[in-house]
Order: C-alpha cells, then sequence, then structure tokens
C-alpha cells in the first residue's frame, strides 16, 4: 500500500508540475509572440504615416530627433513599439502604390532584395485575393491602406521576427523538459520522506490490528468455551445462543482484520497456479443455494464451463462467497440473484441482484472499510469489510471491480480479469 500510495504521490505532484510548466511556457510564448506582432505592426504604422519611408532624409520625413522620439521610449503594454533609430537602417521592406480599383501604379523595393519586383507583383496579387487589410505571406507581414488618389501597400520582412518566435519556442521547451525531469527526479528523491508520516502511522494501525487480533483470540476462545461447558450443564437457551452469535461475529471480524493485513503486505507474493475458474464459480455458488431457498431469494446460474485461469484458488472462492454473501443479505424480498460467468475478450464474472433502494447507496463508497449501507447498522451479521476484501482480492490479482445501478431495479458487482 505504501509502494502505492509513493507512486501517487508521484504521479499527482508530476502532473502539477506539467501543469505549471505548460501554462508558463505557453504564457511566455504568447506573450512573446504578441510583442513580436506589436513591434511589426508599429513599424508598418510609422511607414504608412510617413508615406512609405523609414529613413532619414531632408525631404521631410522623419527627422532624426523625431525618429528618436517617435521609435523609442514606447512600453510594450502600450501596444507600441521600443527600439531606437537604427531600426530604419536594418528593416527591411517594400512599398507598393496602388490606384482606386487596386491596379499597381510603382513599386518602391530599394528597402529590400530578397525578392524581385515580380515577386512582390505576385505577392500583391495573392494579398489583394484575401481581401483583408493585414496579415502574414509567407514570411511577410504586409498592410494595406487606403490614400486620398488611391492605396498603399507596406510588406514588411518578418523573418527575423518569426525565426526569433520559433528559437523562443524551441528554447523554451528544452529548458522547461530538461527543468521538468530534474524537478521529477528531486520529488521521487524525496518521495519517501513526504510520505514517511502517513507510512509510519500506517505500520502502527496494522501493528495494533495484529496484536488486538492476538489480544482477542484468547477472551473469544474463552467465552466460546464457556458458553459450550453452560450449554452442557443448562441446556440450550436463547441467552446462550446469543453469546455463541456474538462470539462467532467478533471472530469473524478479527479473522477478516488479519486477512486485510495481510494483503496490504507489500512483501506478500500470490502464488499463481491455473484452476478451473467456472468450477470455482459453481461450486461456490451452489453452496449458497440452500441460503437463497432459506431466505426465499431465487438463484440463477449463467456460468461458461472450462474457464481456466492463473491466481490463488482459495482467494477467488473468498471472493465469490464476499459477492454472494453481500447479494443474499441485501436481495429484495422474493427477489433475484443472478451470478454470470462468461470469457469474451478479458474474464467477466458478475453478481446481480433484486434492491429497490440502490438509487439511496453511495456506490463509490460499497468499497471503504467498515462502511454499511444501512447506516444504523441494523442488519446482522456484517461489520462492512468484505467488500473491502473483494477489492483487495482484485487488486492483488491486477483484474478490476465495479459497481453498478442497474435501472434503480438492481445492483450489479462486475469483476473483470
Amino acid at each position: 500500500m505504501i509502494k502505492k500510495l509513493r507512486k501517487k504521490f508521484i504521479m499527482v505532484t508530476a502532473m502539477a508540475l506539467l501543469g505549471v510548466i505548460a501554462i508558463l511556457m505557453t504564457s511566455i510564448n504568447v506573450i512573446y509572440i504578441f510583442k513580436s506582432e506589436k513591434n511589426l505592426n508599429h513599424i508598418l504604422n510609422i511607414i504608412i504615416e510617413n508615406g512609405g519611408r523609414l529613413s532619414i532624409t531632408d525631404k521631410g520625413f522623419i527627422p532624426k530627433k523625431e525618429l528618436s522620439d517617435t521609435m523609442t521610449n514606447h512600453n510594450f503594454w502600450g501596444g507600441k513599439y521600443s527600439g531606437n533609430r537604427e531600426i530604419a537602417f536594418t528593416t527591411r521592406f517594400c512599398v507598393i502604390d496602388l490606384d482606386v480599383n487596386k491596379q499597381i501604379i510603382n513599386i518602391y523595393s530599394d528597402k529590400i532584395s530578397a525578392i524581385s519586383d515580380d515577386e512582390i507583383k505576385e505577392y500583391t496579387e495573392e494579398i489583394l485575393k484575401k481581401n483583408k487589410l493585414s496579415g502574414w505571406i509567407n514570411e511577410y507581414k504586409y498592410k494595406l491602406s487606403e490614400s486620398n488618389d488611391g492605396y498603399m501597400l507596406v510588406i514588411l520582412d518578418g523573418s527575423m521576427a518569426k525565426q526569433s518566435n520559433w528559437s523562443i519556442f524551441t528554447t523554451s521547451i528544452l529548458v522547461s523538459t530538461i527543468s521538468y525531469l530534474i524537478v521529477l527526479f528531486i520529488i521521487a528523491l524525496f518521495s519517501k520522506r513526504a510520505i514517511k508520516p502517513i507510512a509510519e502511522s500506517y505500520e502502527k494501525q496494522k501493528q495494533f490490528i495484529t496484536d488486538a487480533s492476538h489480544e482477542l483470540k484468547t477472551p473469544l476462545t474463552i467465552i466460546s468455551a464457556n458458553s459450550e461447558i453452560l450449554e452442557i450443564t443448562y441446556g440450550n437457551d436463547e441467552w446462550i445462543e446469543g453469546i455463541e452469535k456474538q462470539a462467532e461475529r467478533m471472530r469473524d471480524l478479527v479473522n477478516n482484520l488479519v486477512v486485510l493485513t495481510k494483503m496490504d503486505e507489500e512483501k506478500q507474493t500470490i502464488i499463481y497456479k491455473e484452476f478451473n475458474f467456472s468450477d470455482a464459480v459453481y461450486d461456490t455458488t451452489m453452496a449458497f443455494e440452500g441460503l437463497c431457498k432459506k431466505n426465499k431469494k431465487k438463484l440463477h446460474i449463467d456460468i461458461d464451463s472450462d474457464i481456466s485461469m492463473k491466481g490463488d484458488e482459495s482467494e477467488f472462492r473468498k471472493l465469490i462467497s464476499i459477492l454472494l454473501d453481500n447479494a443474499v443479505k441485501y436481495c429484495d424480498e422474493n427477489g433475484n440473484i443472478y451470478v454470470r460467468l462468461k470469457k469474451e475478450k478479458h474474464i467477466v464474472m458478475s453478481v446481480r441482484n433484486s434492491y429497490k433502494d440502490v438509487s439511496n447507496i453511495e456506490l463509490n463508497r460499497l468499497f471503504d472499510r467498515f462502511y454499511r449501507v444501512d447506516k444504523a447498522r441494523t442488519r446482522n451479521g456484517s461489520y462492512g469489510l468484505g467488500l473491502a476484501i473483494a477489492q483487495a482480492i482484485i487488486d492483488r490479482h491486477k483484474g478490476k471491480i465495479k459497481v453498478m445501478n442497474i435501472d434503480d431495479k438492481m445492483i450489479e458487482f462486475e469483476v473483470k480479469l
């Protein structure tokens, strides 16, 4: 159990850590891409606002001082470009003048050498077909603006921005992966220490159950022996019979607690032997036939023959007994109990019984230790440990057990192996 708890602790911590890293990595990349996009848009706006130029000339375009003021002292959160006047000499772009019918008048490509005028014309046609004022075409960011005598299209080289975005993305993936693995290793290394208080508490609990069971066995044996002597001496009566029944119940409780404790031992190994599971289910079921008739319950059997499996046969017989005992106790008066065993992709065994109050049951708690359907605990002969033992048996054999509500009329326990 401690090993399972440790694995669960590592898994939950790892998933939480992975979620945090994923959020951080996504946030960093989204913010960086957003900033990069804003910067490119700001450069496009400057070019358009200044008549298609981003240079320092004596023709009325941005003077040195104004260029510095325009392109610096802007913060990212204001959505403006942050840079310096050297951007005018490093930015690669071209400007296309269009008439009112969006036909090319002039192409100014002196600020870019990566594409020819013919390619610029092809890009222009593709951009106009998109019918969008701004966007991307291959590695280029563009913006279309309406002017007094037509339109101005600016195509800006965004390859460096894209490369930078990709570099940030790959770097963040690499750093995040390495960081995740390092932290995961540290978590695994210190997980034993993290669950140490729980492990110690659990060990004390197991030791208490073991000690208590040994301490209780002696007085229970004495009580049983004394009740037998009283029965021989004075004859049987309801008082002596009551003592014997309660002593037997206490003995069953002690035995079940010991069984659960042993099953929780991680070092305990299962002796896997092949056995006829069909015979085990049939024999155990038929042992309950008389009890079903006595309690006016109808037993229905549908068991495929010659189904074999490997495992601890005695534990599986105990599992079947637990499920059938539970079915008999909680089946409605004059109700039906169905036992089914089939082999399809997996071996599937199910025990179903009539139970009109099934909708009022907390199905997810039925396998909890000491959980009882009748919270007042008025039904006799049960301490709420049987289904917990059934769950432990299935877990030890790497199977699955589940409980289902069938149309608010029946309850079914299904075992898949």
